[in-house]
């Protein structure tokens, strides 16, 4: 076993302490990623560290991985992605599973698994989870059935899906390239598709069969996403307008009276700073701001009958007849645009002229909250009750990653859809037969996105993950040091020696073992980008094929099943469907076995025995 240098041990230091700050998620991840990126910078310009040629390891040399050709690749996936997302290239699939569920529910979620597994390989799966998730709740409400018997074996048959070429995810571009770099092995794009029609079939065959009976109903528990056993009820404000009916003499107990009692009034806001009782007698005046809670059918009574508004910006927006105003219930997801906004301080009515005029939050609503709604901080699973257009809407659910409810809104297929899906096809032709790099054929591939008007540049800085972006780099950059501080090959020895005498048939599935543990708790990408190198040096040490090494590393990286925190797939289904952590578990944990025993056995099967 070789000795520990202490820059080594600098950078092994940084690499434990990211791990765990990515697992426990108390500062946000790209927060993290660029404190520990500094850290690592800074420890290098100060505390120089000679290399094997002589040379100094440059803090230049740690930065260039911003350059490096896997994460340029990524993000020009990325771009692509959010291409087919806002020409709606996927809405053909959408229909076919709206009007074939009724007649043939388990062949159609077969479907549903197969053709969101197929359109991984070659798609980033996140607009494929946000395009199929509001169709996916608005088939169960309509049978009867708990989104979360569906939504999360659609969030795992896309990651199983993403698994099956060199493209199909970030990790498999961040693990090939380093490969390539790091030890000259060549894998094209459709080496791992062998692999993954044994594994995934199995996987797939788990989420069809078993999965939803391993799932628990979550609606009555999380009353978020499915229909509620009674309607919802909305904190609002209603504003009594001055030619309104109770503007004149009006008492709370005419307006409860004209909205059949079925608001509930917590307090009345006279002015500024003056509240008054809701009692029956008390007087109501104009401009009083009535703070309520009630259904939103009861909401939309009191406006129409009563002319109060629940609107703070542009009332008279829709006096235009040939722009009806519809309401619209919007599930806030974990890490979306209005995760942590202020209620008060929402920018849909800027942007998109669509307001929100009521909130759903059960313990709001069940304590009676004295917090004035504009107060309001939203976090994932509340629901907002908006009010807009049928094209604002249509313009907000394209550019966002929010999630409709209500039926309110059909995205319709964009002439520029086929456009999109060529171009796509394209970008994976030309880099599948070598005639371009994937990196070139990806960046190729956004440029005609923007020429034929596919996406437009606010798309562009919308498609872009900073978080993904951000871990990758911070991830690549420790990779590197470990690398040339060769704490890689240290820990490579320590794992040689505890698998001396069993050779590879033990080695690549404990390795894969390993990744899979490590991913279900950190970034994916972090856990592949250092264990490339450490998988590699084990290769050499145990003196077995490098190639399964590697894709025992890749395989393991995307095992990400058990956990919500896994992978950025599994958070937006944990939030829609209502899971808890456990229900993860019950599901993930099971397949990550399924797929892990599948992988090691082809692995072996094909490269040792």
């Amino acid at each position: 076993m070789i000795d520990l240098n202490n820059h080594a041990a600098f950078v092994l230091a940084l690499i434990s302490l990211a791990l765990i700050l990515f697992a426990v998620e108390k500062i946000r991840l790209q927060a993290t990623a660029f404190i520990i990126l500094v850290f690592l910078v800074v420890g290098f310009a100060i505390w120089p560290y000679q290399l094997d040629t002589g040379e100094m390891l440059k803090p230049e040399q740690l930065l260039s991985v911003f350059g490096n050709p896997a994460l340029i690749a990524v993000c020009c996936l990325m771009i692509l992605g959010k291409g087919v997302e806002t020409t709606h290239a996927l809405q053909p699939m959408v229909g076919f599973i709206s009007r074939n569920w009724s007649s043939r529910p388990r062949l159609t979620m077969l479907a549903i698994l197969v053709g969101a597994a197929v359109m991984s390989a070659f798609l980033n799966n996140t607009p494929i989870v946000v395009v199929m998730l509001p169709v996916l709740i608005t088939i169960a409400q309509r049978n009867n059935t708990s989104p979360s018997k569906l939504l999360m074996p659609l969030g795992l048959a896309t990651i199983i899906g993403g698994m099956a070429t060199t493209i199909g995810t970030s990790t498999n571009l961040l693990v090939v390239g380093l490969a390539q770099s790091i030890a000259g092995l060549e894998i094209a794009m459709f080496d791992l598709a062998p692999l993954m029609l044994v594994a995934g079939t199995a996987g797939l065959g788990y989420l069809w069969l078993i999965a939803p009976a391993l799932t628990p109903h979550r609606d009555k528990e999380t009353v978020e996403t499915s229909e509620p056993s009674e309607p919802r009820q909305y904190m609002a404000t209603l504003v009594i307008d001055k030619t309104s009916p109770l503007a004149q003499d009006g008492t709370v107990a005419k307006l409860l009276d004209r909205t059949h009692h079925q608001l509930t009034i917590d307090r009345i806001q006279h002015k500024e700073d003056t509240f008054r009782l809701p009692l029956p007698s008390t007087k109501l005046y104009a401009g009083d701001r009535i703070h309520v809670c009630g259904t939103r059918e009861a909401l939309k009574l009191a406006e129409l009958e009563l002319r109060t508004s629940m609107r703070t910006e542009n009332p008279e927006e829709f006096d235009d007849p040939e722009h009806e105003p519809q309401l619209m219930e919007i599930l806030v997801t974990e890490r979306s645009e209005l995760d942590g906004s202020s209620f008060r301080r929402l920018n849909m009515a800027e942007e998109y002229g669509i307001e929100a005029i009521a909130l759903h939050r059960p313990e709001l609503v069940r304590e009676r909250s004295k917090l004035p709604l504009s107060r309001v901080r939203l976090r994932a699973r509340d629901i907002l009750l908006c009010e807009g257009t049928k094209e604002q809407f249509e313009r907000l659910l394209a550019n966002t990653r929010l999630l409709a409810l209500t039926e309110s809104v059909e995205l319709h297929f964009s002439k520029r859809a086929s456009m999109a899906l060529s171009i796509i096809a394209g970008v994976v032709v030309f880099a599948a037969l070598d005639i371009l790099p994937i990196v070139v054929s990806a960046l190729v591939g956004v440029g005609l996105m923007r020429a034929t008007k596919c996406i437009a540049w606010r798309h562009i800085g919308q498609g872009l993950s900073t978080q993904v972006i951000l871990v990758i780099v911070v991830s690549l950059a420790l990779g590197y040091a470990l690398m040339a501080t060769e704490g890689d090959v240290y820990i490579a020895s320590i794992l040689a020696n505890l698998l001396q005498g069993y050779g590879a048939n033990v080695a690549i599935p404990a390795l894969m073992l390993v990744m899979a543990i490590v991913t279900n708790v950190v970034s994916n990408n972090a856990a592949a980008v250092i264990g490339t190198p450490i998988g590699i040096q084990l290769a050499h040490q145990l003196g077995i094929p490098v190639e399964p090494m590697v894709l025992a590393v890749l395989f393991g990286a995307n095992l990400s099943f058990a956990t919500p925190i896994g992978y950025q797939t599994n958070l937006l289904v944990f939030s829609a469907g209502g899971y808890r952590f456990s229900d993860f578990i019950r599901v993930g944990l099971p397949l990550t076995l399924i797929m892990w025993a599948t992988l090691s056995m082809t692995l072996v099967h094909i490269y040792i025995t």
